[in-house]
């Protein structure tokens, strides 16, 4: 490899004509340019920095002096015309390293320019003539020329190599990435096989099926983990449907059943409400009727207090001529022992008389017969006033015991007045009580009413849920039927569901399959 690059270096140092002169030339060179090339290039990097899309391949300015550094070792190497492996080596890989980073080559070679301008103004200043002779030899033309001409050949040597070892990256490159893109296509299509062939048995309903590690590209792992996962999942997924589609028949047998009973109940329940509906219409009529009836009742028991309030008032104007009468007779009581008086001197007047009269001989005779008289008439009066006395007492005793019989019937009239008001403050409450309790059944009533038009509506809506049920129950056998079509192998369960799991359906059970190597389908031990 070494003696081609070598062989190809001189074939174009040949080409272009450059020979031991051109070497020897540029040894002479070799001062001045290791002197004036550190300048050269910090004005080559001065512009590479104020040059964004140059700048752009150089991290920071570390990595910049780096690359100076770098540079100006090569150009010493150049200066020296040490043109060897080493050299051939270093420039192959510039041209392979801007072909890698994507480095075009117009930057390369507008810096390479840049370089060989500012060289050249050295080397043309530096053989100009000092002193009083500023003219140029024709030798010192000559020599002058030739120094430039070797540093030209030398960089365009450079540049023709190093964009050759460009190009051969490029190209390189382009191979390699043709490769990768025939080699990913075939790998491509191998996996588009094989994930047909395992979506063409999902397809089929076997989720028993996987893709074993190795049997697609690495770069595309990711597929075969998501189809095994998504196929692991979509097993569960439908195992826990299976099952579930078994749960759901059975306890929509289950509510069908109690659907019915609810629906039996409920219209037994509607009859008994409308029994009890008519019963309460019954107990609000008598309580309405006995609410009445305690309305004329209060009504009676205030005639009752009414009438009982006027005869205390009676029994009063009763105590009260009662109490007159008394005084009346105590009076005539008085007037009579007035009488008795009157009587009694009139008594004894006669008796003087008499006496007076017997004196008197017969004129006295006469008087005599008159003093009788009216002795006889004061003891008829004596005797008339002790009788009518003997009645005032009497009318006095008697008028005492009527006005302690009108004051005991005044108590007694007045507790039954007391017990009249008690009772009509009682008939009142009643009344009221009543009459609320009339409100209450009637409200009641409604209430029964509404709760009998919900009964029977419930009725209904327990007919339709029966009837929903029974369309889940031929839903949950239908979607068993469609479950039971799918093949999956067994797998692990919740502890807690142990005893609750459908038989397996067929198909079910089956080992898992695997998908490895070449695309083709292999039953997993």
């Amino acid at each position: 490899m070494t003696e081609t690059l070598l062989s190809d270096l001189a074939r174009r140092q040949d080409f272009i004509g450059m020979g031991q002169s051109d070497l020897s030339s540029l040894r002479s060179m070799a001062s001045l340019i290791e002197r004036e090339l550190p300048g050269v290039l910090d004005g080559l990097y001065r512009k590479i920095r104020e040059t964004p899309r140059s700048r752009a391949f150089f991290t920071d300015n570390a990595h910049m002096e780096r690359a100076k550094e770098a540079q100006l070792a090569h150009w010493q190497r150049i200066a020296k015309a040490r043109f060897d492996e080493d050299y051939v080596a270093h420039v192959t890989k510039i041209g392979t390293t801007h072909a890698r980073i994507g480095l075009e080559p117009s930057f390369y070679i507008g810096a390479y320019g840049r370089i060989l301008v500012a060289l050249m103004h050295e080397i043309i200043r530096d053989d100009q003539p000092r002193g009083i002779l500023k003219k140029l030899s024709s030798h010192s033309v000559d020599d002058m020329a030739g120094r430039i001409e070797s540093l030209t050949k030398a960089v365009l040597i450079e540049i023709d190599l190093t964009i050759s070892a460009y190009l051969d990256g490029m190209d390189q490159a382009r191979l390699r990435l043709q490769e990768e893109q025939t080699q990913r296509a075939r790998e491509d299509q191998a996996t588009v096989e094989t994930l047909g062939q395992a979506l063409s048995a999902l397809a089929n309903g076997d989720l028993t099926l996987r893709i074993a590690d190795g049997a697609v590209p690495e770069r595309l792992d990711a597929l075969r983990l998501h189809f095994n996962q998504a196929a692991v999942t979509l097993q569960k997924t439908i195992h826990h449907i299976s099952n579930e589609a078994v749960h759901i028949g059975t306890n929509a047998t289950d509510i069908g059943h109690g659907a019915d009973q609810l629906s039996s109940r409920t219209e037994q329940q509607a009859a008994a409400g409308e029994e009890m509906s008519a019963a309460l219409g019954q107990i609000a009529g008598s309580v309405k009727q006995t609410a009445i009836e305690t309305r004329k009742t209060e009504e009676m028991v205030l005639v009752a207090q009414r009438e009982a309030e006027h005869a205390d008032i009676i029994r009063t104007d009763t105590i009260a001529a009662m109490t007159a009468i008394e005084s009346s007779s105590q009076e005539i009581g008085g007037i009579i022992t007035i009488m008795n008086e009157i009587a009694f001197q009139t008594n004894l007047l006669a008796l003087n008389a008499s006496v007076e009269a017997a004196r008197a001989g017969d004129v006295g005779r006469g008087f005599a017969v008159v003093a009788e008289e009216v002795r006889a008439l004061s003891q008829r009066s004596r005797e008339a006033a002790e009788a009518i006395g003997r009645l005032i007492a009497q009318s006095d005793a008697h008028v005492r015991l009527g006005v302690t019989k009108v004051r005991e019937a005044g108590l007694a009239l007045q507790k039954v007045m007391d017990q009249v008001r008690e009772i009509s403050s009682a008939v009142t409450v009643i009344a009221s009580s009543a009459q609320r309790q009339s409100q209450s059944i009637g409200e009641l009533n409604v209430a029964m009413s509404d709760l009998e038009q919900t009964t029977m509506q419930n009725a209904g809506a327990a007919e339709e849920s029966a009837e929903a049920v029974k369309s889940l129950v031929s839903t949950a056998d239908s979607l068993a039927e469609l479950v039971s079509h799918f093949a999956f192998s067994d797998i692990g369960h919740d502890p807690a569901s142990e005893g609750t799991s459908p038989p397996p359906a067929e198909g079910r059970g089956r080992p898992g399959r695997m998908i490895a190597g070449e695309p083709h389908l292999e039953t997993s031990s």
